[in-house]
């Protein structure tokens, strides 16, 4: 770039030697007179005339005291702000910047900021061709008024960058809000499709019940049965509402109160197994235990369930054409820590490689069920914060249309727990 055109070598190029006082002074001089001009003139533009109370000075003699002050530097071998460009003076640029913040603040639009400055420009250069004294010698008349234009003229380009920037964050926060909206949509849908089937199953029951009454056909033994459905279904409702309350706390920052107990793992494992087995029929649910000796450790049994119940639960929803699904359970050894591992792998629709990174993130889910199936997506969030609450951790291996495996590792022996 050609000193002519660099903002930061183009003044000092044009007004080496100069000095400014004359300018200054007539100014500081005309300062009020000035100041008044331009107010006036600002408040009989369009923008302030239907809103009179917008069309105060601000940060404008801020502004204009500071361009005095710099247009006195020049000349002034012990003061070297008036070999820079007039905008990379501290005090010129914060009452700019300060000026533009404040009419985004009321609402101007860019254009309408960018005349308030210009108009101040319009009033300077009136004063100096009105009120600058015959002797003034014209070269420092000539830079000086070139300093004002260049100071105004930046204050016109931060004023654009501002709103630049203004607009860019307002977008990104549109952004941010759509998608919020979005995600709070998909929760809600995918809880209440979670809640029906329960809901769903309780009704049926109910129904069941009353044709049989109707006919005279009710026996106890119907009702115990249909009481123990209903009593299972309001268990489901439950824990998928501890989990929603769970996921809520967990986002949150906030830690879970583990209620620990002495809990055998693959026992657990079978029991969780066995309830999901009973629920389909298009899957068969298979637990390898190869160690015979009891796997224990000091767990809360009722939020292990809920990270058990929904990896199987999440096995069987992503393999809506069946297939087997295997639970493997194991005591291991890492890093000199005896772990009780579980794996549960299925051959469902699998992650896209794409979204394994978020796959436990709050409310994300796959692109390849987003739309197809069903789900609050909080679900796998609350299994990685329980787990890691209990000193553990969970791993996910999966391939698009293959299935995928989702593994659990907790520690054994510990931690204090209340006894069985």
């Amino acid at each position: 770039m050609s000193a002519s055109t660099d903002p930061g070598t183009r003044v000092a190029s044009l007004t080496n030697g100069a000095n400014f006082a004359w300018v200054a002074a007539l100014l500081a001089e005309q300062r009020s007179s000035i100041l008044a001009r331009w107010l006036e003139a600002a408040a009989a533009q369009p923008f302030h005339v239907t809103n009179t109370a917008r069309a105060v000075a601000d940060d404008i003699p801020r502004l204009f005291d500071a361009l005095i002050v710099h247009l006195q530097s020049y000349g002034d071998p012990e003061d070297r702000a008036g070999s820079e460009a007039p905008l990379r003076d501290a005090a010129i640029r914060d009452a700019a910047h300060a000026h533009a913040l404040a009419r985004l603040e009321q609402a101007l639009a860019p254009q309408e900021i960018v005349t308030e400055f210009r108009l101040l420009r319009q009033e300077i250069g009136r004063a100096i061709r009105l009120h600058l004294p015959d002797a003034a010698p014209s070269n420092d008349v000539g830079g000086a008024v070139l300093v004002v234009h260049d100071a105004l003229d930046g204050a016109i380009f931060l004023a654009l960058t501002i709103i630049t920037q203004r607009e860019t964050e307002r977008e990104a926060l549109a952004s941010v809000r759509l998608a919020l909206e979005a995600e709070r949509e998909r929760f809600v849908a995918g809880l209440a499709h979670d809640l029906n089937n329960p809901l769903a199953r309780i009704k049926g029951t109910v129904q069941l019940l009353q044709r049989r009454i109707a006919r005279g056909a009710l026996g106890l033994s119907d009702v115990s049965g249909a009481l123990d459905g209903v009593n299972s279904a309001v268990g489901d409702m439950t824990a998928q509402l501890s989990e929603f309350v769970d996921g809520m706390r967990l986002r949150e920052g906030a830690s879970l109160a583990l209620h620990r107990t002495h809990v055998e793992l693959t026992a657990l494992v079978r029991e969780v197994a066995a309830l999901h087995q009973d629920g389909t029929d298009q899957h068969q649910i298979r637990v390898e235990a190869p160690d015979s000796s009891p796997i224990v450790g000091a767990w809360d049994r009722a939020r292990l369930t809920r990270v058990l119940d929904n990896l199987f639960r999440n096995a069987i929803k992503y393999s809506p054409r069946g297939g087997p699904i295997t639970a493997s359970v194991r005591r291991e050894s890492r890093a000199g820590r005896m772990l009780g591992t579980v794996a549960i792998a299925d051959t469902g629709i699998g992650v896209p490689v794409a979204d394994l990174p978020f796959v436990f993130d709050p409310f994300r889910r796959g692109a390849n069920v987003a739309r197809g199936i069903p789900g609050s997506g909080i679900g796998l969030f609350a299994v990685r914060q329980i787990v890691e609450q209990h000193g553990g951790a969970v791993e996910v291996q999966s391939q698009e249309g293959h299935g995928s495996t989702f593994a659990i590792s907790l520690p054994l022996g510990e931690a204090d727990a209340a006894p069985l």
